[in-house]
This record gives structure tokens, C-alpha cells and sequence, in this order.
């Protein structure tokens, strides 16, 4: 079986993938992760252009993965992926045509050449971190927060779901060995039909899609003080039409609006203010731009930052 007679399968896929999935939620690690609720406030760190574009649309931009501040998550996941998946090959030894199967599409994740994106809007737990004024907003940024329950039933009702970040190692480990045990026991037991290269082909493509979902959740445990939530939507790209586009350092930076508002009820909760000399000044300013934009003020749900302010 050489690469080029590889094709990604998209049509037809998606009963396999749920069946898949179900049996997933039963391994209580996993089952734990995708119950996990924000139980707080979440927060939102963006510019001011990125404040007063949240507050006009009552939406927030999931980007388009390859564009993130970060470059390294990528490559955090992709490297976890293939290390676990390697420590699986040397102890369960499965077929080596299983093995080409599954390595070719993870490669293809790696490369950025499969048939769909991923695009990603983060929020934390914490609403006034050093560290994250200082990467996503700048010296005049705002950290918008956002009531976690309204913000997990509105997403829901639009068919999204917000997962918190696995940053322990331990645990990312075992989650991907979970994956792949379930991927050749469902090869053995002849869940996917023969063993044609067709059939096979098949079978790689969807554990290897969602062994590559769930690694996207993991980042490096020197990251955990973010204490990150994030929406991820993956877009076929035969199917573009719920995406915008807005220039960005990247030039064009495609990204996917999710709705932070559903009839009367209103996800956002706060804003915090990032460091700055001018208190009052700063805060009358968003009072009064929250209460252009609808949105209810009083004199909690505007706070300035508690970071000292470096001179």
C-alpha cells in the first residue's frame, strides 16, 4: 500500500465516528473530561478593537488553529500524539499495514493537508493573569468574562461544546492509549468489514481523526496556570460558508463567529480592565460603552486590573 493510494474519507465516516465515540465515553478519564462544566466565571482576553467587536456582535471569533498567538500547540499535540502512538506499536505490536495506515494520517494532520480546519475560541478562568494581559491584550486589552453556564447553554443550543485543557501529561497519555486500544480492537473484531485496503483506509482515518481532536485539547503543563476553555469546530472545506474573514499578522485570518447571546439572555457577565494609570478614566469609558451596546452596568461588573502596573 503505497501514500498515494491514500484518499481522506469525509462522506460516509460520520456512524463510524459516532460509534467509535460512544464507546470512548465509557472510559471514565474520558467520560470525566467531557462532563467537566465551568462551574465560574470564564474569561476572554482581546484588544480594545476585539472588545468593541465582541460587545457590537454579541459574538465571539473562533480562529482559525494555524493563526493563534501560539505556535507551539500545534506541535505539542502532534508530538504527543506520535510519541504515544509509537510507545503503543512497540508494546501491542498490531499490523504493520494498520501502523502505515494511522502514521500517514497523522502526518497529513501534521502537514495542515487534510480536507478540513479546525478553529479555535479560548477562554480561562483566570480574569486578572499577568501573563495573559501581556500576551492577548495589550497594554490598553480588556478581559471580557462571561457567566460559565449561560455561555455553555447558549453554545450548546447552537451546537457547540466548551471542553476544559488537559495539561497533565499522565492524563493525555492515557487518554490516547484509550483511543488507540479501541481503534485495533474494533480492527480485530472486523468492526470496519474485511481487512481491504479500502476498509483499512477507512478505519485510520477516523481514529486518527479523533485521536487528533482530543490532542488538541492537550497543552504543555507549563501552560496550566491559564487554566484554559476552549471551543473547537472543525469546517470541511467543501463547506465554507459559515466562515469570515478579517486581515491579521498572517494577512487574511479566516474565523467562525459563535453567539454569545440567545433571545433575552446574555452570556456576558464582567469586564476587567488591563493595567493602567487611568482608573476612573478607563472605567467610565467601558461603562458607558456596555451600556451603549445594551448590555447591564453596575458598579461590580467593571473592575480595573489588580496586576501592579510596570513603570
Amino acid at each position: 500500500m503505497t501514500p498515494a493510494s491514500y484518499i481522506p474519507f469525509v462522506d460516509g465516516t460520520d456512524g463510524l465516528i459516532d460509534a467509535t465515540f460512544d464507546r470512548l465515553r465509557q472510559f471514565p478519564p474520558l467520560a470525566d473530561h467531557l462532563s467537566h462544566r465551568p462551574d465560574q466565571n470564564l474569561f476572554h482576553y482581546t484588544t480594545a478593537t476585539g472588545a468593541i467587536g465582541i460587545l457590537k456582535s454579541g459574538t465571539i471569533w473562533a480562529s482559525h488553529q494555524e493563526t493563534l498567538n501560539d505556535v507551539s500547540e500545534t506541535s505539542f499535540s502532534a508530538d504527543v500524539l506520535r510519541t504515544e502512538f509509537t510507545n503503543f506499536v512497540e508494546s501491542r505490536k498490531p499490523n504493520e499495514q494498520a501502523i502505515e495506515a494511522l502514521l500517514f494520517y497523522f502526518d497529513m494532520a501534521e502537514i495542515k493537508d487534510l480536507p478540513m480546519s479546525v478553529f479555535v475560541a479560548s477562554f480561562t478562568e483566570r480574569g486578572d493573569l499577568l501573563s495573559q494581559w501581556e500576551r492577548y491584550a495589550g497594554p490598553h486589552g480588556y478581559s471580557i468574562g462571561f457567566d460559565a453556564e449561560k455561555l455553555r447553554r447558549i453554545l450548546a443550543a447552537n451546537g457547540h461544546v466548551i471542553h476544559s485543557v488537559i495539561y497533565d501529561e499522565l492524563r493525555q497519555r492515557s487518554i490516547l492509549e484509550h483511543i488507540f486500544d479501541i481503534a485495533f480492537d474494533r480492527l480485530d473484531a472486523g468492526d470496519f468489514g474485511d481487512p481491504s485496503e479500502e476498509n483499512l483506509k477507512r478505519w485510520a482515518y477516523v481514529h486518527s481523526l479523533l485521536a487528533r481532536s482530543f490532542s488538541l485539547t492537550f497543552k504543555h503543563p507549563s501552560f496550566e496556570e491559564e487554566h484554559e476553555w476552549r471551543v473547537q469546530i472543525t469546517i470541511r472545506h467543501d463547506d465554507t460558508s459559515q466562515l469570515d474573514i478579517r486581515p491579521g499578522n498572517f494577512g487574511v485570518v479566516p474565523y467562525f463567529s459563535l453567539p454569545l447571546t440567545m433571545e433575552d439572555e446574555k452570556a456576558l457577565s464582567c469586564v476587567n480592565i488591563a493595567p493602567t494609570r487611568y482608573e476612573v478614566e478607563a472605567k467610565k469609558a467601558m461603562e458607558l460603552t456596555l451600556l451603549h451596546y445594551k448590555y447591564e452596568v453596575d458598579s461590580e461588573n467593571v473592575q480595573v486590573s489588580t496586576v501592579p502596573l510596570r513603570s
